[in-house]
């Protein structure tokens, strides 16, 4: 396996091209790099720098090849590749808050984007105007919109927020496409329509089984019939269709798990503050979920003996006798997992906690929209 090390600074989110030969990346600041593979080597090609804030999501559209990106200056661009420039257009979004995460539709004539102001943009092109406009889901979100994910028919949408509710909405654009057919999550689909809710306090986890946590990430299975979320209380859950459906959830003794993907439909990987992927194995007919393994853990060198003086320094420096130490993890990650990609990690430091703030940056500078996510 081969690596490269693209930059010094984190990089707060990414996106790949259909074939892998491009990657579009933020630095941690306003600006988004695009790295070609060359051979071995990756050299970087372009840089976007319309956003006054930092990116904080990234989407890259396969088949029409078009970047969509958003940021904590409340905007987002669509970027369209024109004799070798990336041109922006102006996505109006209508928030007050910094947007949190963007996501291709799979048909790409409409993305949504999550953000602080406690709603979801689904954003269409208006051909007249030469511009992306949005229609707004409001209720019931309480919260900062952390993660979505799109049904395969292209209508239905999923969330995850900071109020610890999973949520499927309709996002059914009578103007650009039509109408879709029944589901297993419902059939009538008026735009921001509710179709699913799970959720809540930890209190009520513990009776109905759903998450009691932040809602960090939200997958839909490839025939769209099951969804699964990872929460910040170290909880898997997978949904089948419909309001009616079974509910599983697996708590788990990890650190919380900050994305989830299925690989079939019995299938997920999850990762997130281990810094290794997990392998979980959903059995339908049983209505449970089991804990399948960790993916890409490479095998621990054997450790050369220790004498007891340096097992007694050991335990006085780090209150064990083991060697390891953080720059020592037997993992390829050596950091947290986030959204399918890893990415530098979010803390919450005394004063974001104190006043309610999602999480701050390392050197403590919030972005603006995170406030009132745990309200």
């Amino acid at each position: 396996m081969a690596y490269h090390s693209f930059l010094l600074e984190p990089i707060s989110c990414h996106a790949w091209n259909k074939d892998r030969s491009q990657i579009a990346l933020c630095p941690n600041n306003h600006e988004v790099h695009i790295y070609k593979k060359d051979g071995t080597k990756w050299t970087k090609i372009h840089e976007l720098k319309e956003h006054n804030g930092q990116v904080t999501g990234i989407d890259w559209a396969p088949e029409s090849n078009r970047i969509v990106t958003c940021g904590a200056d409340r905007n987002a661009y669509v970027w369209t590749l024109k004799e070798g420039t990336w041109k922006p257009t102006l996505v109006i979004l209508r928030i007050n808050r910094a947007a949190r995460c963007v996501k291709w539709s799979p048909k790409e004539n409409k993305f949504a984007v999550g953000s602080g102001s406690r709603l979801i943009s689904v954003c269409y092109f208006e051909q007249e105007n030469d511009w992306w406009v949005c229609k707004h889901i409001k209720k019931p979100i309480r919260s900062t919109i952390l993660s979505l994910d799109w049904h395969p028919n292209n209508a239905l949408l999923a969330a995850g927020s900071c109020d610890f509710k999973c949520r499927v909405f309709s996002a059914y654009i009578k103007e650009v496409e039509e109408k879709p057919g029944p589901t297993p999550w419902g059939s009538k689909m008026p735009f921001g329509e509710l179709l699913f809710e799970s959720g809540g306090s930890p209190a009520a986890a513990q009776t109905s089984g759903a998450s009691g946590g932040w809602v960090h990430s939200v997958c839909f299975s490839h025939s769209g019939n099951r969804l699964a979320w990872t929460s910040h209380d170290s909880t898997l859950c997978v949904s089948e269709g419909g309001k009616n459906g079974t509910l599983t959830s697996l708590s788990s003794e990890t650190l919380p798990l900050l994305c989830v993907t299925f690989i079939t439909e019995n299938s997920l990987v999850a990762a997130g503050h281990d810094c290794y992927p997990v392998l979980f194995v959903y059995d339908g007919a049983k209505g449970s979920l089991t804990f399948g393994g960790k993916l890409d853990v490479p095998k621990q060198a054997a450790q050369k003996g220790i004498s007891a003086r340096e097992r007694f320094q050991n335990l006085d420096r780090r209150a064990s006798e083991t060697q390891n130490t953080d720059k020592d993890l037997n993992t390829l990650h050596k950091n947290s997992i986030r959204r399918k990609k890893p990415v530098h990690q979010i803390l919450h430091h005394w004063y974001g906690w104190r006043n309610g703030h999602l999480g701050c940056q390392v050197s403590g500078v919030c972005h603006e929209g995170l406030e009132d996510s745990l309200n």
